[in-house]
């Protein structure tokens, strides 16, 4: 249902107006970490009369940039496999194409977009990350708002076309400060607004129905935007508008909706998403207000003040060492001295020549109080209490002694990444999510990617129908502490189990190494899958042709069956148990083989 342009410019002004306080504490510390800590760190007169300069310490931004810096970007993408009425092989076939596409994604973005994650995660600790997500319209028509077919195969034939040669999405993060959300559920929010300047020339490209209001003005100045857009729900398809100063200038349906399986002719129903990704580090909270404010926290809002009173004693010692070192000089009756000066030049090498009833001595400062350094590390010392920024940047730690306590808080310091992480990695399941429902949905045709997949050129094309509306993934990302402790973790299982001839299964758990019985299958799968009989098997299947059959399935089971002796004779009084024979998973096969020759004919195009 379409909105009247009044109460969208209404409800824009009412969810800006929530942000006033957090837009306030997004420069705040946009200004701390550039070192614009304000002009009362050193007084004013000091500074004129040349008596001392403020020292800006880099806290903050080493705070951002290390943290941001120990988030490991590129994710691990995991497709679960769906059995489907086709068979586990190719189930098992179509989820490692979808795996590999969304791979492909993200390498491409990752060349074609400036890195979006490793961008984002710089804005994630600043408080909020906003990842948008769009298809690039410009190289592909409209989606067609008939249902006609003909109109359709249209369609579906050009973007087939720009597809093989294009990388069809935009992937940005777009600055915190231009995005206004639904605030009760901005992860999933019901509609967005993005507000920012562009130049009247600018505008006048992208709208040519405004070079008539805007041509008169100077091109460079600048002109207020809005876009809008609302998600999809039941008969509602959602919309997209824009507005150049309050002037609407396009209005259109979501392109990013779809019609859902409940969905009739006479009664439409329609799903699809707003092309906003939002995220917070997790230090916040959400109230009952809705409050941004309270949600969006970032990494140095907390340390601020402490920073600030770091370089204000920074800046207070180095005053005082500076007087203590360069000590200001009392003479008496001096008078006027020779040509009219005024006082005594100082530095190496100067000559004084007094008369008996002049003097001159330096000024006695005394020593530098020990409280400045007192209290300049009991503020460092809170500051990296807050920020973790040393025990995340590698550097020495203050009060710390050994090799255990640097350890300790690093993994604490790891420990307070993990909000963020864990929002970065949802972000990233999500955006998978939207690329699925964009093959399957918004576009309908097959899908190339090119790139360097795996070391090497390669191409992968993910079909619509391989995709059936299952659009779950998981996705893994660490942090460089989580890495290096996975790799402690292994070397600690391989010590309690080699030394003190512990299970694997006691000693992952001791280890901490989760899921203990599936890392011992997946270990198990891997030696079956890489033995002499799978090779063997894998030779035979192809040379034999026989359709259906899994490779892997068929070692698997021959290897279990080989490995159990085979079956037991019959008992009785008289009988002797039959002593187990192994049997070769090659001549398991063999035997396969002939009773599936019974029941189908080879076929030479297995592959």
């Amino acid at each position: 249902m379409a909105s009247d342009k009044d109460s969208l410019l209404q409800l824009f002004d009412s969810v800006k107006a929530k942000y006033g306080t957090l837009l306030t504490d997004f420069k705040a510390d946009d200004a701390y970490i550039a070192g614009d800590y304000g002009s009362d760190i050193l007084p004013d007169d000091w500074s004129d009369e040349g008596l001392g300069e403020a020292i800006i310490l880099t806290t903050i931004s080493d705070a951002i940039d290390n943290a941001a810096d120990h988030i490991l970007t590129f994710p691990k993408i995991d497709v679960p496999v769906r059995p489907v009425e086709e068979g586990v092989e190719n189930a098992t076939a179509t989820a490692d194409e979808r795996r590999q596409f969304l791979e492909m994604f993200w390498d491409r973005a990752f060349t074609e977009n400036r890195d979006p994650l490793g961008e984002g995660k710089r804005s994630l600790v600043k408080g909020k990350l906003v990842l948008k997500k769009e298809i690039n319209w410009d190289l592909i028509p409209d989606a067609p708002t008939s249902r006609s077919q003909r109109v359709r195969d249209t369609y579906r034939r050009k973007v087939a076309n720009a597809t093989k040669s294009e990388f069809l999405w935009n992937l940005r993060v777009v600055p915190k400060e231009t995005v206004f959300e639904d605030l009760a559920n901005p992860h999933d929010p019901s509609f967005v607004f993005e507000n920012f300047r562009i130049t009247v020339t600018e505008a006048m490209r992208r709208f040519p129905g405004m070079k008539g209001r805007l041509e008169d003005r100077d091109p460079m100045e600048e002109v207020d935007y809005i876009e809008y857009w609302s998600k999809p729900k039941g008969s509602d398809r959602g919309e997209y508008v824009q507005w150049i100063e309050e002037e609407e200038v396009y209005r259109a349906i979501n392109p990013y909706s779809w019609e859902s399986p409940r969905s009739t002719k006479a009664k439409p129903d329609y799903i699809g998403y707003v092309p906003y990704c939002i995220g917070d580090p997790g230090w916040g909270e959400v109230k009952a207000d809705n409050n941004p404010y309270d949600r969006y926290i970032s990494l140095t809002r907390p340390i601020r003040r402490l920073a600030k009173a770091e370089t204000r004693m920074m800046t207070a010692y180095d005053a005082a060492l500076r007087f203590h070192v360069f000590k200001p000089i009392l003479a008496k009756n001096m008078g006027e001295l020779e040509d009219g000066e005024k006082s005594l030049k100082f530095g190496p090498g100067q000559v004084w020549h007094l008369s008996e009833d002049q003097e001159m001595a330096p000024f006695d400062m005394g020593e530098l109080p020990l409280s400045i350094m007192q209290g300049m590390s009991k503020v460092q010392h809170e500051t990296d209490r807050h920020s973790k920024f040393g025990a995340l940047g590698g550097t020495p730690q203050r009060g710390v002694d050994t090799a255990t306590e640097a350890d300790q808080n690093s993994r604490n310091a790891a420990t307070k990444l993990a909000g963020p992480v864990r929002t970065l990695r949802r972000m990233v399941m999500k955006i998978n999510t939207w690329v699925l429902q964009d093959v399957e949905k918004v576009l309908g045709v097959p899908v190339t990617l090119y790139g360097a997949l795996d070391a090497g050129p390669s191409e992968i094309t993910l079909n619509p129908s391989d995709i059936k509306g299952f659009y779950f993934t998981n996705v893994q990302l660490e942090t460089s502490d989580e890495a290096a402790l996975n790799l402690s973790n292994a070397r600690t299982w391989a010590d309690l189990t080699q030394r003190w001839k512990i299970s694997d299964r006691t000693g992952m758990k001791m280890a901490g190494i989760p899921n203990p019985s599936a890392q011992i299958d997946e270990w198990m799968i891997e030696q079956i899958e890489t033995s002499d009989q799978a090779q063997q098997i894998m030779t035979l299947m192809m040379m034999s042709g026989f359709q259906g059959l899994d490779a892997m399935e068929v070692v698997k089971r021959a290897m279990l069956e080989s490995m159990s002796g085979g079956q037991q004779g019959e008992s009785g009084s008289d009988a002797q148990p039959d002593v187990p024979q192994p049997v070769s998973p090659v001549d398991q096969f063999r035997a396969q083989a002939g009773a599936d020759a019974q029941q189908q004919r080879p076929d030479r195009s297995y592959r």
